[in-house]
């Protein structure tokens, strides 16, 4: 059997452990090249190849015997990671867990490898979210497998990683046919909390798998029969003739294939093409067939199915004899990259801002700032008692900027230094009785603030300012024309033109009042402050989301369609139709990314022209889809839900992944926050970080 790296320390664990239901250890090289582990031949039938549903007596035989062989792994310290049908053998005695090149130890799993062996619908939902196989997920999956052999049908039913995932972590299973207890007992083990599960060994002492010590008559006479006729293929070697064997074993599906003379099962999948063998069959080909068919599921043919799809075999080493290396293949579509980390706030105040650098990744809990080390998760670095803390911005010399009740603050992403704190600033301003009302935006060197009184928003002077944080001097003030109040936002802050948008009469709550309001949008020169002119539309509701580039130019998305608006000459420049009520919109790169209630669609900046347009998962109303982004490398969108991340091709709007993490309770859609290489989802409760490249 050869050994991926990440099960060399699994495997050197069982040497000398004997355990009930697992191979015997007859040797093993973890420093060989490639590393192999030698396990005592036990002529048997993968349960993937019987006809379920099984008798309900045999299906409390087989929950039993193998919770009693995960038991014994989880005490040695060793996840199985591989319980399936094809990774379950069963033999004239008990079933058997073969599948040692997927076990791994409890702990230290290498970050960005996918450490499971068994298909989706098998895996626990923490981890097809991105998380490492674990003594809990392997009681998920017998709990999968009782079903499925119970009920010849999987709990949670068919379709993509992703929807099992929901399923899994938010649907009850479906177990109607099985006897109550043992309904009671997968149910349990279906937990989608994994703490809630019971372990391996309570398993295996529950009254509904009473009897679970096998051993005489409990397989079916078909089953028998089948073991008898490989039984007597390996007898049969001793008169074969000893044969050089080939270069390469033929190598077939994870199904146990059926050696000659063998009683078939069921129907088996059409056989991949081999090299003729040579016209007199030896020993060794009989046990390349043997092992590369009845025992693929274990010997390296397959120990990433389910994460990756697999590629043509590669030629094994000259005079290598028994199974090829598995290829490395590629990820499967819909299922989510392994998350690189997860960081847990059992505070549940944790909240993403769009910060990094240095390595670091900038999250706020309360009147804290920590730095997250990007390659760990793990926090390095604190800032305390940042009064009031409001979002922060992204500063040039990869600085964050933050704005708290005791003025400005600027501190290092590398260690957390305050560089400054600037309550000087709003001290000046006392004169002319205006204070700071909020920071709009960051740019380098530059941070662009609003003025006023802030008891009287709707009716006080407001004053646009742009304050160099590095110089610690304002550049320019320049008022900002009727009609904003205190609801003005930086639409842009890139090119010549700063745009600000604000609502004339936002100071209205009824709705009704609200329906009569309009968006109203200022343009100042960049360098001057000076007012360049004041635009609203008609056709621009109070509610439509907007985005601004460089240009002056304006998308906003409406009831039914989406708009280019020239804000320097009022004039339309493009309009096209969108499903539904528009959601929210992201501008990157030249396109334009909206979301309705049940689609995501791409649009040229320039011409409005779609690029295309893709059905979401699940229909979303506007307000259940947070703020979109785009990776680092222009190559996915992101679309966070309260219950998912999709990720799309920005290129041809394919689904490349969805995320759906486990664990994390909130209502609100996940915060996303980019950064090199990976984007960062979170919720109050946790942070996890998921490779974009």
């Amino acid at each position: 059997m050869v050994l991926p790296a990440a099960a060399r320390e699994a495997a050197a664990t069982l040497s000398g452990t004997p355990i009930e239901g697992v191979p015997d250890l007859l040797g093993s090289a973890p420093d060989a090249e490639p590393p192999w582990v030698a396990v005592a031949f036990t002529p048997a039938v993968g349960l993937d190849e019987v006809d379920v549903p099984l008798p309900v007596d045999g299906v409390r035989l087989l929950g039993g015997a193998v919770a009693e062989a995960l038991a014994g792994l989880h005490e040695a310290g060793v996840v199985y990671g591989a319980v399936a049908p094809d990774g379950v053998w069963l033999t004239a005695r008990r079933p058997l867990l073969p599948a040692l090149d997927a076990c791994r130890p409890h702990e230290g799993p290498p970050l960005g490898t996918r450490l499971s062996a068994a298909p989706a619908g098998y895996l626990a939902p923490e981890v097809l979210s991105g998380g490492p196989p674990t003594p809990a997920s392997d009681v998920f999956a017998l709990g999968v497998l009782m079903a499925y052999t119970g009920l010849g049908r999987p709990p949670f039913g068919d379709g993509p990683p992703p929807e099992l995932a929901y399923r899994a972590a938010r649907t009850a299973p479906d177990l109607a046919g099985l006897p109550d207890d043992l309904a009671g007992l997968v149910s349990r083990a279906l937990s989608p909390v994994p703490a809630e599960r019971p372990t391996a060994r309570e398993l295996a002492r529950m009254p509904a798998l009473a009897g679970s010590s096998v051993g005489g008559d409990w397989l079916p006479g078909r089953i028998v029969a089948a073991l008898a006729a490989r039984a007597q293929d390996v007898y049969a070697l001793e008169g074969a003739p000893d044969e050089p064997a080939p270069t390469r074993a033929a190598t077939g599906s994870m199904a146990p294939a059926q050696a000659t003379g063998t009683l078939a099962l069921r129907s088996a999948p059409t056989p991949p093409q081999t090299r003729p063998e040579p016209p007199s069959t030896s020993r060794r080909v009989v046990l390349a067939r043997m092992l590369s068919g009845a025992a693929g599921a274990v010997l390296g043919g397959g120990a990433v199915l389910g994460w990756t799809e697999a590629r043509e075999d590669t030629a094994d080493p000259e005079g290598a004899t028994g199974p090829t290396r598995p290829g490395r293949g590629r990820a499967v579509a819909g299922l989510p990259p392994v998350a690189l980390w997860r960081y847990d706030d059992p505070t549940g105040r944790t909240k993403l801002v769009p910060v990094s650098g240095a390595g670091h990744a900038l999250v706020l809990q309360g009147q804290t700032a920590r730095g997250l080390d990007l390659r760990s998760g793990k926090p390095v670095w604190e800032v305390q008692e940042l009064k009031g803390t409001a979002p922060a911005w992204q500063a040039s010399g990869q600085r964050a900027l933050l704005y708290t009740f005791d003025g400005l603050v600027v501190c290092a992403l590398r260690d957390g230094r305050k560089e400054w704190v600037d309550s000087a600033y709003e001290r000046g301003l006392a004169e002319d009785s205006l204070e700071v009302v909020k920071v709009l935006g960051v740019h380098r060197d530059t941070a662009w603030i609003l003025l006023g009184k802030r008891f009287d928003l709707e009716h006080g002077d407001l004053h646009l300012a742009a304050f160099d944080f590095v110089r610690r001097e304002e550049r320019w003030r320049a008022p900002v024309p009727d009609g904003f109040g205190g609801s003005a936002t930086l639409l842009s802050g890139s090119g010549g033109t700063l745009v600000l948008e604000g609502k004339d009469g936002s100071a209205l709550s009824s709705d009704e009042d609200l329906e009569t309001a309009t968006k109203r949008f200022a343009g100042f020169d960049r360098a001057t402050g000076k007012h360049r002119w004041t635009r609203s539309f008609d056709d621009v509701e109070p509610r439509s989301p907007t985005a601004a580039d460089g240009s002056g130019r304006l998308f906003a998305a409406g009831l039914g369609d989406l708009r280019a608006k020239d804000l320097t000459t009022g004039r339309q420049a493009w309009e096209e139709r969108v499903l539904g009520g528009a959601g929210p919109l992201v501008l990157d790169r030249g396109t334009v990314y909206v979301v309705d209630g049940s689609e995501v669609s791409a649009h040229d900046a320039r011409t409005g022209h779609r690029r295309w347009q893709q059905y979401l998962p699940r229909s979303m109303s506007g307000d259940s889809v947070g703020t979109m982004t785009v990776s680092a490398s222009g190559r996915l969108l992101l679309v966070p839900t309260p219950e998912e991340v999709t990720a799309f091709d920005t290129r041809s709007g394919e689904l490349v992944w969805q995320l759906s993490p486990v664990g994390l309770e909130s209502h609100d859609p996940f915060q996303l926050t980019v950064v090199p290489d990976a984007v960062l989802v979170g919720q109050p409760s946790a942070v996890i970080a998921v490779p974009t490249t």
